[in-house]
């Protein structure tokens, strides 16, 4: 048995609360568990997930040790980077400039020198995040990029502002703005982009189609010609894109499928003229965050018209 004083971090269903601390237990498990009143709440068992617990109760999971992960602690960190670029920075929330080659969030090839790994080794330095006072909740990001991508990353502090902000990036109340260096010449100075991509989990890619087919999903890409110039074997021009939509590969897709790949995409880009500039990872740097006037009342309103911008644009590509 295993017991539990709810923070403010913890505070939700039930279910969730159980989900986050008896991570190595499947679903049917934890309903098991509730069916057979293995779940106490201040003393009396509960069997409903939906339950609502928060800050100040007490949760008692009499749950085999196995279901449990180690907690993170410092010891886990102890190899990440401590290399990481402030823009912002509050009690709710960071933004950070994550650069090329590192990646947002851990996948099957990398699990530590992460910028979420950064950005918790960071608040633990600062006594900003204690790890062994939580039951089940990390700082968080609010969103993801490319490893080879550079830019601008919101990460959460608390489960509250994590909610938040992601209410907010769900109806679209932050503009995310990139800009990129593109093979060849737009039709038009500025255009809204509509199309459908599609994810090939397997492949590890995405293609455009200009109408549905089975299993895609619709995309929006604005995008605005900052300059045209030649630079040796090639016509490249540098944009602004805002992201309308957020799907996986968006802007390497979509430019490629107008016609206009973006410079050094050895996925979606033109091989030949890459090796020919020798240069071998997109030009894509997430430079700018806009937060709408629309922002509702709350602990986040203060983010209302607020702009965030990467300032050292000397290297913008590859820092």
């Amino acid at each position: 048995m295993k017991e539990f004083v709810i923070s403010e971090n913890d505070a939700g269903k039930l279910i969730k609360f159980i989900q986050k601390t008896a991570v190595n237990m499947p679903e049917s498990g934890i309903h098991k568990h509730l069916r057979k009143g293995r779940v106490r709440v201040n003393g009396a068992c509960v069997r409903d997930g939906k339950t609502l617990i928060g800050a100040g109760d007490r949760v008692n999971l009499y749950v085999n040790d196995e279901f449990f992960a180690p907690i993170d602690n410092k010891t886990a960190l102890e190899h990440v980077s401590a290399d990481i670029t402030i823009v912002f920075e509050d009690e709710n929330l960071l933004i950070i400039d994550k650069p090329v080659g590192i990646l947002a969030h851990e996948d099957e090839h990398e699990n530590v020198n992460t910028m979420i790994n950064r950005a918790k080794k960071y608040l633990i330095n600062k006594g900003d995040y204690v790890p062994e006072q939580e039951n089940q909740f990390a700082p968080a990001l609010c969103h993801r990029l490319d490893r080879n991508t550079r830019g601008l990353l919101i990460v959460a502090k608390n489960a509250e502002i994590l909610r938040n902000m992601n209410e907010i990036i769900k109806h679209r109340q932050v503009r995310k703005f990139y800009l990129c260096e593109c093979f060849g010449e737009f039709a038009k100075p500025s255009d809204t982009l509509h199309a459908y991509l599609k994810r090939y989990e397997g492949e590890k890619r995405v293609k455009v189609f200009a109408g549905p087919v089975e299993g895609c999903r619709e995309i929006t890409t604005k995008y605005e010609v900052l300059s045209v110039e030649r630079k040796g074997v090639a016509v490249i021009s540098t944009v602004e894109v805002e992201l309308v939509t957020g799907r996986t590969h968006q802007i390497r897709a979509h430019m490629a499928y107008i016609g206009c790949p973006l410079v050094g995409d050895e996925k979606y880009g033109n091989a030949a003229l890459n090796k020919a500039l020798g240069v071998r990872r997109q030009r894509l740097t997430a430079y700018k965050l806009e937060f709408t006037p629309q922002i509702p009342d709350g602990k986040l309103d203060y983010l209302r018209e607020r702009k965030f911008v990467i300032s050292n644009q000397n290297s913008i590509w590859e820092r």
